[in-house]
C-alpha cells in the first residue's frame, strides 16, 4: 500500500515510512530490540527480541498483541504457556494446513507459531541459529543461519542448500564446498529474471552478491568482490 515497516531495534520501535509522502512515523512502540518483521495484510508479525515473544500489531491503529511467547524459556504447546528465547528471525509461511509463523534465534533452535491450533512447535534444534530474515518462496522458506549455511524449510523437512557450520569464508562452488561469511539476505529471483531455480544472497563480511542454484546447490558470485568496500 505503498508503506515500508521498518524494525527500529536501537529505539525499540516499529516504524512506517510513507514512500509518497517521504515521511516516517512511529507505529508502535514498547518492544526490546524487535527483530524480524513479516505483513500479512493489516498485520504485522514482530519478533519481539528481548521480551521472548511474538507480537502482532494492527497497521491501521497500531495496537498490539502477543501471540506467543512472552517468558523466556524452549518450552512447546498452546501459544499463552509456551515459551521462547530471544526470537530474532521470522516468515509467514502458508500450508496446506494452515498458516504459521516460523522463527529462531541464536539458540540454535527453528520453531513455529501454529497459527490454526494456536501453539508453538519445534522443527529442528541443533541449527547453528538465525539472525537474517526468513523469505517464502516457491519451494519453502529461505533460510540463511549465522555461520554461512543456507537452508530450506520444505514443509518439516530442514534441508542443506549450501555452504558450511565451519569455516566460514568465501568459496564459489558445489553445495557444502561453498563458504559464506555472514549471509545477511536470500530471495528467490523476482519473476522474470533468471529461472525456477535461481536464488540470490547477498553476503555483509564477504561483500558480494551471490547466485545459489536451489536444486543442485552450486553457488557463484555475480557482482562485487570478497573483503572490498565499496564493489
Amino acid at each position: 500500500r505503498g508503506f515500508l515497516y521498518l524494525s527500529d531495534r536501537v529505539n525499540d520501535q516499529v516504524r512506517l515510512v510513507d514512500v509518497a509522502h517521504d515521511s516516517v512515523e512511529s507505529l508502535a512502540d514498547g518492544f526490546d530490540t524487535p527483530g524480524a518483521l513479516a505483513l500479512d495484510g493489516d498485520v504485522l508479525y514482530v519478533a519481539d527480541t528481548k521480551h521472548n515473544a511474538i507480537v502482532a500489531v494492527d497497521v491501521d491503529t497500531g495496537d498490539k498483541n502477543v501471540i506467543a511467547g512472552g517468558s523466556d524459556g524452549r518450552d512447546d504447546g498452546p501459544v499463552d504457556t509456551a515459551t521462547l528465547h530471544e526470537p530474532q528471525a521470522l516468515a509467514l509461511e502458508r500450508t496446506d494446513d494452515g498458516d504459521r509463523i516460523v522463527f529462531g534465534g541464536f539458540d540454535g533452535d527453528l520453531r513455529a507459531v501454529d497459527l490454526v491450533n494456536a501453539e508453538v512447535v519445534t522443527l529442528a534444534r541443533g541449527t547453528a541459529g538465525f539472525f537474517a530474515g526468513f523469505t517464502p518462496s516457491d519451494r519453502g522458506l529461505l533460510l540463511s543461519d549465522n555461520t554461512g549455511g543456507l537452508l530450506l524449510l520444505s514443509g518439516d523437512d530442514l534441508v542443506h542448500l549450501a555452504g558450511a557450520v565451519a569455516p566460514e569464508g568465501y568459496v564459489d562452488g558445489d553445495g557444502s564446498d561453498a563458504r559464506f561469511t555472514l549471509p545477511d539476505l536470500i530471495i528467490q529471483a523476482p519473476p522474470g529474471v533468471g529461472d525456477e531455480n535461481d536464488v540470490r544472497c547477498s553476503v555483509a563480511v564477504n561483500n558480494v552478491g551471490r547466485f545459489v542454484d536451489v536444486e543442485t546447490g552450486f553457488v557463484s558470485t555475480f557482482l562485487g568482490g570478497p573483503y572490498i568496500d565499496g564493489d
